[in-house]
């Protein structure tokens, strides 16, 4: 999903927290986050022991899919006519609150997010992100995004590159180099994750960072649904920080429905105002 825009490719589509504002759009420049988010997008269907690849995004938030083997098992060797098989999937989410890098993209009303994903093998993905947003400059926004991934053991390197598309006013926001690191550390899949926006004409020639520390662990089951805890801290400088450097952090518990995400997120930064309110975020997400 989409609050906090995410690395990419985000499964999740809604993005509460917005590792990474989807992942983290069409909202103003210094608004954005992450320079993105899903997209964090969405919150992550829990699939442990299986790994999970980081998406940012997407928002927050996003704020931003595959899984390798589970441990024990070995992976089968695709044949090359499967691995040439593009794997698609679909995403629809609803937040109670659009947040990208623990900043409100909703103006704190709730958003429906969307997003298709494709897989092509070999590491390749590439997909587009939406959400509704509340702001001067736009209701919508969308982003386009590509990324390679490589695999080193239980070690996931991904690198990618995210497209901002200003829907209302129909013009390339601006775009985001993206890059994350992810790697099972104790009972956590933690990420580490780098979006860098480079000085472009709607950023007013200045550039932006933002760098965010996610991880997630399986926590056990309530009623049969397995529950997964999130937990991320962000770090944003730059045109889109609002500040000299702005610092964002969120938790959340996230079930696992009958294959729909249901999620309870909390998520603050240190921005003074209204910028700078906490906000309880509840997220329904599904993906087809």
């Amino acid at each position: 999903m989409l609050n906090e825009q995410p690395l990419v490719p985000p499964r999740s589509v809604v993005s509460a927290v917005g590792s990474f504002e989807m992942p983290s759009a069409a909202a103003a420049p210094a608004e954005m986050l992450e320079s993105a988010p899903a997209p964090e997008k969405l919150n992550a269907r829990p699939k442990y022991p299986a790994r999970e690849r980081d998406t940012t995004l997407r928002t927050e938030l996003v704020d931003f899919k595959s899984t390798s083997p589970v441990a024990g098992h070995t992976a089968k060797p695709a044949s090359a006519a499967e691995e040439r098989t593009i794997d698609v999937s679909f995403d629809l989410a609803f937040v109670s609150d659009y947040r990208r890098a623990g900043v409100s993209r909703s103006d704190g009303n709730a958003a429906v997010q969307g997003a298709v994903d494709l897989e092509f093998g070999d590491g390749w993905s590439a997909g587009v992100s939406s959400s509704t947003t509340d702001s001067k400059h736009a209701n919508f926004e969308i982003a386009f995004y590509g990324a390679k991934e490589f695999d080193f053991g239980d070690t996931e390197l991904t690198i990618g590159a995210l497209a901002i598309v200003d829907v209302d006013r129909q013009r390339l926001d601006f775009g985001v180099a993206q890059a994350s690191i992810a790697h099972p550390i104790g009972p956590f899949d933690v990420t580490l994750a780098v979006n860098y926006a480079w000085e472009q004409s709607h950023l007013d020639d200045q550039d932006n960072l933002y760098v965010a520390v996610r991880g997630k662990s399986l926590i056990g089951r309530a009623f049969g649904a397995p529950l997964t805890l999130g937990v991320s801290a962000g770090r944003m400088e730059g045109r889109m920080a609002m500040a000299d450097v702005r610092l964002d952090w969120s938790a959340s518990l996230t079930a696992d429905v009958d294959g729909t995400d249901i999620a309870l997120s909390y998520v603050n930064n240190d921005l003074d105002g209204e910028r700078g309110e906490a906000a309880w975020i509840v997220s329904i997400a599904r993906t087809f």
